[in-house]
């Protein structure tokens, strides 16, 4: 049997056709599982965000804690402060006191100062205490601001590694969809071309058909 230039036309024609129809699904299929994954990572991210988000308000409602404890702590020391000052003060007049009652022998004003001395000094000892208490509390406040600084932190890396990979999964998306456009204008292309190719190949048998005819 003779094979016409007409049937390998036609032939090449549908392999063309099943080509770029097979190609264009498996890339719209590709594309269907992509924007999936994008549709899941996305209600998840949104679950995520709304979890962080609160964290990230918790943690700075923890700060801001933390920073007017530490204010009123540093107040309240600067009050202590002060009063170990005046204790200084009242120690320095009883010395002042106590070499003058040397000076006279009074025995009993002397004793009464160094009782007066040993008071002030405890006092002083006490707000002493009272500073490095409030100063342990100051450090474990800041300790608390720190941790809530790195919850803070922590939170807003996982919102940007899960937007990275939103991203990364659009950009995927994308070129997918890129590649379908193209492969479509060029098999388009391709079978604009057949198509013009088969239909001169016909139009030269019909010719040649009604020529053989003639004669």
């Amino acid at each position: 049997m003779k094979i016409k230039l007409i049937h390998v036309v036609a032939l090449c024609l549908a392999l063309a056709l099943t080509y770029a129809v097979c190609d264009s699904l498996r890339l719209r299929d590709k594309a269907s599982v992509i924007a999936g994954q994008y549709e899941e990572a996305l209600k998840v991210a949104k679950a995520n965000y709304a979890l962080l988000d609160k964290e990230i308000l918790d943690q700075r409602v923890v700060i801001e804690e933390k920073d007017k404890a530490i204010a009123k702590l540093n107040q309240s020391i600067s009050i202590v402060y002060t009063d170990i000052g005046h204790r200084d003060r009242d120690i320095a007049d009883l010395l002042v006191k106590l070499r003058e009652a040397e000076a006279n022998n009074d025995l009993p004003a002397q004793v009464a100062n160094l009782k007066e001395q040993v008071r002030a000094w405890s006092e002083k000892f006490t707000l002493a205490q009272a500073i490095i208490s409030e100063k342990d509390e100051i450090i474990s406040s800041w300790a608390l601001k720190y941790a809530a600084q790195v919850t803070i932190s922590d939170s807003w890396k996982a919102k940007y590694e899960s937007e990275n990979h939103l991203r990364l999964l659009a950009e995927e998306g994308w070129n997918v969809t890129a590649k379908r456009l193209q492969r479509s204008s060029l098999s388009n292309g391709i079978k604009t071309a057949i198509i013009y190719a088969g239909c001169v190949v016909v139009g030269l048998e019909v010719i040649k058909n009604q020529v053989n005819k003639g004669d």
